[in-house]
């Protein structure tokens, strides 16, 4: 029975890491829909992502991600309709969940509101081949899997340069009981950017994003450059409201005309950082736009 409460506090310290996992999308503006659905192709008809990031390298256990996502507008039912995947490893706790997306979109004279959904299920599994630092496999401590039916709801608001939304992510219902069950928390997402041309070349896009589960809190910042449509680098800084969890870095990418692009980050920081080039988050993106009318 002395397995019970170490897998237990491995497991809640998974599940706090799995709960600020949300925010530790580097690039985040690039999936704005992963935290709002309602955000869905606000600037571009069609958006596919694919990401793979790894967080705290060198840390036993350290979380990586891989996330996927295809959207596209369609005029006949006045919105967009997509959907994702994301794959989460914490220790020996993943996470694979497969939504579908709906967004509806009403244009005023006063700017555009859009209304989103991500509807999907959600994979746990806890066990796995993972040791824990200084500890043995044992082949005694508890395994388990729990399918969850996960709801994501999200408003947003655009009026020409300045977008802004609020996002509640991970509502979840569980679908087979377990002797241990989790229920998500609800994430609350506030996100906005604002874009500024400098000149016909030069241009910046500021973005904020502010995540809480009612227990933790986590504001995001970025700040982006772009020249000639093609290349942009910038600042980003997670979590600055904690300083021993602060993550902060930089990322640069590359806008072919053809509408394919690839970024990449490094950040440091962190509770387990020592220093600032220890256990980096390393983050490469793969991305396709195709601009709207009222973008070209």
């Amino acid at each position: 029975m002395k397995q019970i409460p170490l897998l237990l506090f491995i497991i809640s310290f998974s599940f706090r890491s799995y709960s600020q996992q949300f925010g530790r999308i580097n690039n985040f503006w690039q999936v704005y829909s992963r935290a709002n659905p309602a955000q869905t192709n606000s600037l571009d008809s069609l958006e596919v992502n694919l990401i793979g990031r790894a967080q705290d390298i060198g840390v036993n256990g350290s979380p990586y991600t891989f996330f996927a996502n295809y959207n596209q507008i369609c005029s006949k039912i006045h919105g967009s309709l997509g959907f994702s995947s994301e794959y989460d490893q914490i220790a020996f706790t993943n996470t694979l969940d497969f939504k579908l997306n709906y967004t509806f979109r009403l244009k005023t004279k006063f700017g555009e509101w859009a209304f989103g959904t991500n509807v999907g299920i959600d994979f746990m599994k806890i066990g796995g081949n993972w040791i824990p630092p200084q500890t043995l496999q044992d082949a005694l401590l508890p395994k388990f899997k729990q399918k969850t039916l996960q709801i994501d709801l999200g408003i947003a608001y655009k009026l020409k340069n300045w977008r802004l939304g609020l996002g509640i992510v991970n509502n979840s219902i569980i679908l087979d009981k377990k002797p241990i069950d989790f229920n998500y928390a609800p994430t609350y997402i506030v996100n906005s950017s604002y874009h500024l041309k400098f000149s016909d070349k030069w241009s910046s896009d500021i973005f904020f994003q502010f995540m809480t589960d009612l227990n933790y809190y986590t504001p995001d910042f970025g700040m982006l450059f772009s020249y000639s449509k093609s290349y942009n680098f910038g600042l980003i800084v997670h979590n600055f409201g904690e300083l021993d969890e602060l993550y902060y870095g930089i990322t640069a990418g590359y806008n072919h005309k053809s509408g394919i692009g690839i970024y990449s980050s490094v950040v440091f920081g962190g509770v387990f950082a020592k220093s600032f080039f220890e256990n980096p988050n390393i983050e490469i993106g793969l991305r396709f736009r195709r601009k709207s009318i009222s973008e070209s």
